[in-house]
């Protein structure tokens, strides 16, 4: 039994090379188209019949070459096998080298096959084109599975980080909305419960908007301030007495136009509770909170020059003048308009304060 070695050499797009035979038999004259390949000689193995015969018939240099599969036929002249080898690395172009083998090279892709072939030939192209067409389907089948793979895992790992930053702003939300505890005091959001200690703040804001009380140089001018609205408001604040839960006023601290790193900070207190301390602990507190929980880089605030107790307040707070203003925006009360002072404090300037006052 004869081996025979068929090759099928591929160009960069994975087309066959086939090269034409032409015979003649009389007057007739036949072209067939036929695979590069030849006899296998004794001894040799499939990869060095492959490189013998692809040189010998083509002039290209096989430098790797791999068993695809092995055709068993039976002709006329007797039963012979065929080993079909694929070359997966050569060099060279082909060319006529024997040209009473081959009179002409092509390559052919395998949904175009020259009608010419011979039986045998045509039956070993089209099982490898078959093979090609099976592992292209299974690449792209696994490719796609890959793909829908990673796609999912994609998908399960941004859910995961989506997921991990909504817990850590829930987390961050509840430690921002925390109370703030001092000595007496406790600085916290406003709540359903504050009812009645809600509407005597608010009678406090009326009275206090003309007043020489009012710490800050554009007091809440909120037309029926509601608490529904208060509550849904982070930058208001109620400060409620430790001993009796009373709540004795509040703040706003808010940033300071787009500037999410520097706040405004002011207060409204009732008589009974100003002059006792209560408003430079309450401010010492909220300006700690802006500082060690918010991250914020300075705080700022205003007052009318007439308030005396204004200013010892931002004094023994740490602030430090920046400037005055007299102007449409300036505090007015008695039927005048008097001068804006404005203060501000840095994180730096607070650091250095409160170790040398231990208001940490």
């Amino acid at each position: 039994m004869k081996t025979k070695v068929a090759i099928y050499v591929p160009d960069k797009t994975g087309r066959i090379l086939l090269g034409k035979r032409v015979s003649q038999q009389g007057a007739t004259v036949q072209e067939w188209w036929d695979i590069p390949g030849g006899d296998m000689k004794e001894g040799e193995t499939f990869r060095d019949s492959a490189v013998r015969d692809i040189k010998e018939d083509t002039d290209i240099d096989v430098r790797s070459s791999v068993l695809l599969f092995e055709e068993m036929e039976e002709t006329k002249s007797g039963i012979w096998k065929a080993v079909v080898v694929a070359v997966d690395k050569y060099e060279g172009e082909p060319r006529i080298v024997i040209k009473e083998k081959f009179c002409e090279f092509r390559w052919f892709a395998f949904d175009r096959l020259p009608e010419h072939m011979y039986p045998v030939t045509r039956k070993v192209v089209e099982r490898i084109a078959k093979m090609i067409t099976d592992k292209e389907r299974a690449e792209l089948e696994n490719a796609t599975k890959a793909e829908r793979a990673a796609r999912d895992k994609a998908e399960k790992e941004a859910a995961k980080r989506k997921a991990r930053v909504e817990k850590d702003i829930a987390a961050r939300k509840r430690f921002i909305n925390a109370p703030i505890d001092t000595p007496r005091l406790i600085l916290r959001r406003w709540e359903k419960k504050d009812t009645k200690d809600f509407s005597e703040y608010v009678e406090r804001l009326a009275a206090a908007r003309y007043s020489e009380h009012c710490i800050h140089g554009h007091p809440e001018r909120t037309i029926n301030p509601k608490l529904e609205n208060y509550i849904k408001d982070e930058t208001r604040w109620a400060v409620q007495l430790k001993e009796g839960k009373k709540i004795i006023g509040g703040f706003t601290f808010e940033p300071r136009g787009k500037n999410a790193k520097e706040y405004e900070i002011a207060h409204t207190l009732d008589e009974q509770h100003t002059g006792g301390g209560y408003t430079s602990e309450a401010t010492m507190g909220l300006v700690n909170y802006g500082f060690k929980t918010l991250g914020l880089s300075a705080i700022y605030t205003s007052l009318c020059s007439t308030n005396v107790g204004g200013l010892k307040v931002i004094s023994k707070c740490g602030f430090k003048f920046d400037s005055v203003t007299k102007n449409k925006n300036a505090c007015r009360f008695d039927g005048k308009i008097h001068e804006s002072r404005h203060f501000s404090i840095t994180a730096d300037e607070w650091e250095e304060f409160s170790a040398g006052n231990n208001t940490k």
